[in-house]
């Protein structure tokens, strides 16, 4: 079996990580964009090796308070051009552009995908000055990306507004959701509709907000037509068992067993029985979708800069997140904590499927606390629908490439800022970031996650496996999060335990264990 290897290194050799895949060390190297003042949680295109960034925050975490969340002054209200190989920069004030357009562009965490040339953006939750409230936009928007940017370049305000297509459709009015495209058709997964004051109390605190999540995905294809956007073939898959979830990564994939390209939805928020995010991760193709048996996904669980690379030699997909948000932490000496406060985090980490199923790797450390709401923009040939192929990597000895760059993102002071009070705990991340393969021979590090995961068998039994013994506690919850089993597995078999032998229906069950751990089951 093939090598694999990672290696992450900052601007100080102090600040070094290592990981192993692939035979390949990573290095990511921060560079200045002069005049860029940083962006979280925007949606961006590509065209001629230039980006278009649009949307988005330019602050740092959302405050808790109602009065201060999501304040409108902090939207991004710029639209945005970056040269990376140049690291020249262009900007126009939103206002240049229609008025129809201009309150989705004032918005954040949008869905949105690149088809050819045109960037659509979907929905997108911000304040509304035509409602005089926050809001999820109902509304889906046609770029064209080289146009617009031509337009930023020559600050041509009425070139900008002509490159721009939008309408008025309620089916997009989510926010936090992913937008990507499969094989010419376009996946709409997760997210949720929001309405109000964001407060963290609760809907019933303050002055109140209503809440809708999609609880499934819908598929479509989009074109246009002169200057009106064609939706057609819509349909929309209602799945509350396995999309429940925002805030979150979806990434191309091949199937190591198969070679078929697909899609992964991993962790993100919130499960329905705890203020915690998901451990599960599901698989979306044309056939719909599949929870992945046996694997979970403790770090690095919402929305963040990442990349997959797929060796074709050795069957295998490695999906690599940098920083973020996550539940887990790993420390000094190796062992594994939850922090249930949910924390920004340093780690690096790789989830990597082979034929014999799928474990998490931990690779190290980023310098900082960085990457939550950060986009990693592809730089290499060798990426194919998305998946960087190690086959198009060049096979000399101490050869190097740049495959891509890490932009934007949140920038934190310390994990936990949530519940403190004061100014600049966190900003917006102003830095660009180059990542860098380097050819290497390093091993394969040790599994640091033991995977506990639960599945029904033939028989209808439910089953659970991963270091369990006689005495672990765990609860079984059902679709609604009411428990219906406390208690201890009742019998073990060779690799497995078994819960107590009762008659279970149809539906999805969360199975949480006394460490805080959860994985999910469905009959």
């Amino acid at each position: 079996m093939k090598q694999f290897s990672f290696l992450l290194i900052a601007l100080l050799p102090s600040l070094a990580m290592e990981a192993q895949v692939s035979g390949w060390n990573v290095r990511v190297e921060e560079k200045t964009i002069s005049g860029w003042d940083g962006a979280q949680s925007f949606s961006i295109g590509e065209a001629n090796g230039e980006w278009l960034v649009a949307g988005g925050r330019v602050d740092g975490l959302h405050q808790r308070h109602p009065f201060s969340a999501f304040l409108a002054s902090e939207a991004n209200h710029s639209i945005h051009v970056v040269n990376p190989s140049t690291l020249q920069y262009w900007s126009m004030p939103v206002d240049s552009l229609q008025v129809e357009v201009r309150e989705q562009f004032l918005s954040t965490n949008m869905q949105a995908v690149q088809l050819d040339s045109i960037l659509y953006l979907m929905g997108g939750y911000g304040y509304s000055t035509t409602m005089s409230n926050h809001t999820t936009y109902g509304r889906i928007t046609a770029v064209h990306v080289a146009e617009l940017i031509d337009a930023i370049q020559a600050g041509n305000g009425l070139a900008a507004r002509e490159a721009i297509s939008t309408q008025v459709d309620a089916r997009f009015a989510w926010t936090g959701g992913v937008a990507r495209e499969l094989d010419g058709t376009v996946y709409l997964a997760g997210g949720h509709y929001f309405h109000g004051l964001y407060n963290p109390m609760g809907p019933n605190h303050g002055p109140g907000f209503s809440q809708t999540y999609h609880d499934g995905y819908s598929h479509f294809e989009l074109g246009l037509v002169g200057d009106s956007i064609a939706v057609s073939n819509y349909v929309a898959v209602s799945s509350p068992a396995l999309m429940h979830r925002r805030d979150y990564n979806v990434a191309h994939r091949i199937n190591p067993a198969t070679g078929d390209h697909t899609l992964t939805a991993f962790t993100g928020v919130f499960q329905p029985t705890a203020n915690l995010p998901w451990h599960d991760m599901v698989d979306v193709d044309d056939n719909g979708l599949a929870l992945r048996t046996g694997a979970s996904q403790l770090l690095n669980q919402y929305h963040s800069a990442h990349f997959g690379l797929y060796d074709s030699a050795n069957a295998e997909m490695v999906t690599v997140f940098l920083g973020g948000i996550g539940e887990y932490l790993v420390q000094s000496d190796g062992t594994l904590i939850q922090d249930p406060n949910v924390p920004f985090t340093k780690h690096v980490s790789a989830m990597v499927e082979t034929v014999n199923g799928t474990s998490e790797y931990y690779l190290g450390d980023l310098p900082d606390y960085l990457g939550a709401g950060a986009e990693f923009l592809p730089a290499h040939a060798g990426f194919q629908q998305g998946v960087l192929h190690e086959s198009a990597l060049p096979s000399a000895p101490n050869s190097s490439v740049l495959i891509g760059y890490m932009l934007g993102g949140i920038r934190s002071t310390a994990p936990n800022i949530f519940f403190s009070n004061g100014n600049n705990l966190s900003t917006s991340n102003a830095k660009l970031y180059e990542v860098w393969l380097d050819a290497s021979g390093v091993g394969l590090p040790t599994e640091v996650l033991e995977r506990r995961w639960a599945q029904f068998d033939s028989e209808g039994r439910l089953r659970l496996g991963g270091n369990l013994d006689a005495r672990t506690d765990l609860w079984v919850y059902d679709a609604t999060g009411r428990i219906i089993y406390e208690g201890r597995a009742v019998a073990f078999g060779r690799g497995y335990a078994l819960v107590d032998s009762m008659q279970w229906m149809s539906g999805s069950y969360i199975v949480r264990f006394e460490s805080g751990e959860s994985v999910r089951a469905v009959k």
